[in-house]
Order: structure tokens, then C-alpha cells, then sequence
């Protein structure tokens, strides 16, 4: 287990804290708590907080409407889907490579599912006809500690799906109904746009200087045979203390890759990462050659490209306005720009003003020090 942190005994990031006593969810809120509680997540979904308290924010909004003990928020990368950051509260951290390997092979309710669907909720016990056991998930690693029912929320805005919250209650409580989840898919869209905010925020101070490129590797098992020493590093500042000190996102970028090879997924085993300290990351994994068959997971330092897309995504640029930064990150001048996208100079200037006031930037030197400062 990590220790709890600083705020009332909240986990660090990437942690889970161990729990009280269980007791029995009898909760069965009332319409006026439910719209409160609504309110609370819209008002989370401006703030300029951190986007780990904006989490456990929303998680102490909900506990007492939803009624549950063990929880986990994991972020979204928008474009591959794959989850990262975890932060929640539960008693198997022993299981996240398992329970990891399970999100990439499309197990019920899967969050790339949901996060596709017209519906980003799922209910385990609506979704299995309350036969539990249908998910191998529950059956394989969940049921053993006593978890019933499962209440699943991707949180998505129109902009693209930033995170995902998963709630759980005791064998013995009732199931999650259609209220419970009617309020999470009124609440997704907050959600989503809280997480969207606080990920692409300009952090109080610079990071620190990131490591160089690592390499882990792992055999046809999925055991690890060794890393270089910059891996080791990326991994000790991604999940300090992970077991076998591999990080619970290397498992999701791997359990992608096999969800691949199984035609179950066509989105790459990759996923871009901003550390508790403001620094960013990309892993990837890949098959081996050869008669073992192993897989290489890379991890590296983001490049302003890498996050490009992403900045843009995040502050709702069109299609020509991300063309246009692209150019200002190239160190292109007005002229330069106007001629490559066949505009005016005024018409080019104007783009620029929509683009700082959506990227909260004053000038060209603070939007590229914008994609420099979160690629650094």
C-alpha cells in the first residue's frame, strides 16, 4: 500500500489507501442530494485546482448520494484510451497488473467500450443480467475481496474522454440501480471536463529535468527480465514502490498491445502520462522478434509533437487553428504563416488572438512556452 497523503488522508497520487471497517450501503438518496450533488461536480469542472484533489473532490460529492467504500479514478489519454494516473481506495493493489491486463482484453463494460458508446456508464450487475460471474474481471480477482456490484463512469465531454471512475460495493449491499447511474451520466460530462482542464494545466513551477529514453523488458509471461536504468527512474517517479517496481500503466499500455494481437483493438498500445510533478511521458509497447516472443516497453520524455495535438484537443482549437500553432511552434513568422496557409495577415493575426484566448496565453512566446513547459 502507499501511505495516505497530506490532504486528510487521501493517497498520493497512484496510491490507494487502505480502508475502514466495511459496512453495509443502505444509502438511497433523495432527489434534492442528487441535484446538490450534481451542482458540487459542475462547479469541480471550473475550478483551477489540481486535477488529483479535483478527483478526490468529486469522489467525497458522490460517496455519501452513491453510497460506497472502495473507489478508483483513473486518467485518460483522449487518443489511445489508455488509462493512467490511478488514485482511489481499495485493499487489492497486489492485483493491478492483473486488473490491467483485463481493461486491454475488452472484459464487460470496458472503459474503451463505454468511452465509445452512446452510454458512458456501466452497471456490472445490469451489463451481466446479475450473474456477476459472466465478467472474468469480478469472478478472477474482484469477488475474492468481497466486491459486488460495480458502477463504471468514463467521464466525456465534447471534447473526448479524460477519465474514468469506478465504484464498487460489498457482496452483500444491494446493486447500484438506474438512479445511481442516471446521476454519474448527468455528472460525465463534468467530469470529463474537469479532468480535460486540470491535465493540460500549466503547472506553479517548471519540472524537473526528465529522464532519457528507457527500455523494460518482459518475456512470453509477462514476467520482467530487466530495464535500463532511465526506465527505472521514469518508473520510480511515475508509481514510486509499484510492485515488482513496475508501474500499473506499463500493464495497461501491455494489456493494449494484446488486445491488438487479439483483434480486439485497433487504437496503438501507447499512452501519453503527466507525472504528479508536471512532467510528461510516453510508453509504448511492442512485440519482440524472435522465438520468446517477448514485448519492450519504451518510455520516454514527450516532445512539444506529442502533446501538440493533445494542448489543442484540450483548449477546443479548429482544424485550422491547430495548423496555425503548429507553424508558431516551427518559430514561423506572420508573413511566413500567411503565405503557407494561403490567408491574409490580418486574417492570420486574428486566428491568433481566438487562439490565445482559448489557450489562456498572452503571445506567441507564451503558447510556445505553453508546449514547452508541459513537454520539458
Amino acid at each position: 500500500m502507499v501511505p495516505a497523503g497530506p490532504r486528510g488522508g487521501h493517497p498520493r497520487n497512484l496510491g490507494f489507501s487502505a480502508l475502514a471497517p466495511r459496512r453495509m450501503i443502505t444509502t438511497m438518496a433523495t432527489e434534492r442530494a442528487r441535484a446538490r450533488c450534481s451542482e458540487r461536480i459542475g462547479q469541480l469542472s471550473e475550478s483551477a485546482a489540481d486535477v488529483d484533489s479535483l478527483r478526490h473532490e468529486a469522489v467525497d460529492a458522490l460517496r455519501p448520494v452513491l453510497g460506497f467504500d472502495r473507489w478508483c479514478s483513473l486518467l485518460v489519454d483522449p487518443d489511445t484510451l489508455v488509462a493512467s494516473r490511478g488514485i482511489g481506495r481499495n485493499d487489492w493493489s497486489s492485483e493491478l497488473k492483473r486488473l490491467n491486463l483485463h481493461n486491454g482484453l475488452g472484459d464487460i463494460n470496458s472503459p474503451t467500450i463505454l468511452a465509445r458508446s452512446r452510454d458512458p456508464i456501466g452497471v456490472l450487475s445490469a451489463a451481466t443480467g446479475g450473474d456477476l460471474a459472466r465478467s472474468p474481471r469480478w469472478s478472477d480477482i474482484l469477488a475474492p475481496y468481497g466486491v459486488g456490484d460495480e458502477l463504471r463512469c468514463v467521464g466525456v465531454d465534447d471534447r473526448g474522454c479524460w477519465v474514468e471512475f469506478l465504484f464498487w460495493r460489498d457482496h452483500a449491499d444491494r446493486p447500484f440501480d438506474v438512479e445511481d447511474a442516471r446521476l454519474l451520466r448527468d455528472a460525465a460530462p463534468s467530469l470529463g471536463t474537469l479532468a480535460r482542464r486540470a491535465t493540460v494545466a500549466i503547472g506553479e513551477r517548471p519540472p524537473d529535468p526528465s529522464p532519457e529514453t528507457g527500455v523494460l523488458l518482459l518475456d512470453h509471461a509477462l514476467r520482467p527480465l530487466g530495464a535500463t536504468p532511465p526506465a527505472r527512474a521514469w518508473f520510480d517517479i511515475l508509481h514510486p514502490g509499484a510492485p515488482d517496481g513496475v508501474p500499473p500503466l506499463v500493464w495497461n499500455v501491455v494489456g493494449r498491445l494484446l488486445a491488438v494481437e487479439r483483434g480486439e483493438e485497433e487504437r496503438p498500445a501507447r499512452a501519453r502520462v503527466r507525472t504528479h510533478d508536471g512532467r510528461w511521458a510516453v510508453l509504448d509497447a511492442a512485440r519482440l522478434d524472435g522465438p520468446d516472443g517477448g514485448i519492450a516497453v519504451s518510455v520516454r520524455p514527450a516532445r512539444p509533437d506529442d502533446l501538440l495535438e493533445l494542448v489543442c484537443r484540450a483548449t477546443g482549437l479548429s482544424a485550422r487553428e491547430r495548423e496555425l500553432v503548429a507553424l508558431v511552434v516551427e518559430g514561423l513568422d506572420t508573413k511566413t504563416i500567411a503565405r503557407r496557409l494561403h490567408l491574409s495577415e490580418h486574417t492570420v493575426q486574428d486566428h491568433l488572438k481566438s487562439v490565445f484566448a482559448k489557450a489562456g496565453v498572452r503571445s506567441r512566446r507564451e503558447l510556445v512556452s505553453l508546449l514547452a513547459a508541459q513537454a520539458a
